[in-house]
């Protein structure tokens, strides 16, 4: 008989958060490189929107036209069963200094 958390790995999840460019060279091309790894390691389907332009996390010529510089704010959106842990790690890479 499974147990009462037996489901919850099919749940799907629509997330979404704000976060500030803290590297002072934005997103560049090696941070874009970067990025789309960790949006490909999760199962979600992750976009970042900046100003009017929304984009797919998993192409770094998409992030490279968000042309997102420092103190740039990004809203990313996560949908998918990984949504939760994506979102978080994404947050806290691109709240990195050390981009």
């Amino acid at each position: 008989m499974p147990h009462a958390g037996s489901h919850t790995s099919s749940v799907q999840q629509n997330l979404s958060v704000d976060v500030y460019i803290a590297n002072k060279q934005g997103l560049h091309l090696r941070t874009s490189g970067r990025l789309v790894q960790l949006a490909n390691a999760y199962n979600a389907k992750i976009t970042l929107t900046c100003g009017n332009k929304k984009v797919n996390a998993s192409s770094v010529l998409d992030i490279l036209s968000l042309s997102a510089g420092q103190g740039s704010c990004l809203t990313i959106q996560a949908e998918g069963r990984d949504a939760g842990p994506a979102l978080q790690e994404i947050t806290r890479f691109l709240g990195s200094q050390e981009l």
